[in-house]
């Protein structure tokens, strides 16, 4: 463990727990569409899936882009953030414009706009953080005090990305807690989607407007 400071074993399971939070919360948004009345959000089943894909690519991306550092891992490092680029911003931009789609009632017009904020936001520093990561890694260390600059700037947007990314789906949590879910017990059934049950939705709906 001595070449791998305290510090960096912590952010690697911070990542890793990130990851896997929001691979989950992009699945029960991809359940929660999935769910929704046809004539609410106009999306197919395999539209749904791809979007799903994006998300979890992202995640993956994301993984590969903070847990490998770019002067051990160049190669990999960048690999991650170039999919994260297109795949995160993909992903957002695709559910903001399926939340302005969606009646206020389930979407709120704060929430669209709150999530278009944040969308565009993570599309730039995306874009800042894969062209800093590049000039990083094709730049020649002749100046060090302007690579030491890019080196920061690569850092900061790398952080920023990541925060904005994972706070977009932040966003997401209101609809999994007015949504009651249950996992179902016979196996014939599709247990691998975790179904609504309206009742629920009805009354988690009426407790949050009562508090």
């Amino acid at each position: 463990m001595s070449g791998f400071p305290v510090a960096n074993v912590a952010l690697t399971v911070v990542h890793i727990i990130c990851a896997y939070a929001g691979s989950a919360t992009m699945y029960a948004r991809y359940t929660v569409l999935r769910n929704r009345q046809s004539e609410y959000v106009k999306t197919h089943t395999w539209a749904n899936i791809i979007l799903l894909a994006l998300g979890l690519l992202a995640s993956q991306g994301y993984v590969l882009e903070n847990n490998f550092p770019v002067l051990v891992f160049p190669e990999v490092h960048i690999a991650g953030v170039l999919t994260a680029t297109v795949c995160a911003s993909a992903y957002t931009l695709i559910n903001t414009v399926i939340s302005y789609r969606t009646p206020e009632k389930k979407d709120s017009r704060f929430t669209c706009h709150v999530r278009l904020v944040i969308s565009i936001t993570t599309i730039l520093t995306l874009a800042l953080d894969s062209t800093f990561d590049l000039i990083f890694v094709w730049i020649i260390q002749e100046n060090a005090q302007i690579y030491e600059i890019i080196n920061i700037a690569r850092v900061i947007s790398e952080w920023l990305s990541t925060i904005t990314f994972y706070g977009y789906l932040a966003t997401f949590v209101p609809d999994l807690i007015i949504y009651g879910f249950r996992i179902p017990k016979n196996m014939e059934e599709d247990c691998f989607y975790i179904l609504p049950l309206l009742d629920d939705v009805e009354a988690n709906i009426q407790k949050m407007e009562g508090s």
